[in-house]
């Protein structure tokens, strides 16, 4: 197992790179959960506009 987290004259590029690559996919989660809130939040209000007699 030591043998996976010591990468000797490379660790210093591996460990950035894996951390970055943690950071952004994190960020690209929370930003398509919060797109779909937002797309579904005006999905809503247009068919609230579209149909105003129907309430759900």
């Amino acid at each position: 197992m030591a043998e996976l987290f010591d990468m000797g004259k490379y660790a210093l590029f591996i460990w950035p790179s894996y951390g970055l690559s943690v950071f952004v996919l994190i960020a690209l989660t929370l930003w398509s959960v919060r797109a779909k809130r937002e797309a579904m939040a005006t999905h809503k209000r247009l068919e609230a506009q579209l149909h105003p007699d129907q309430t759900k």
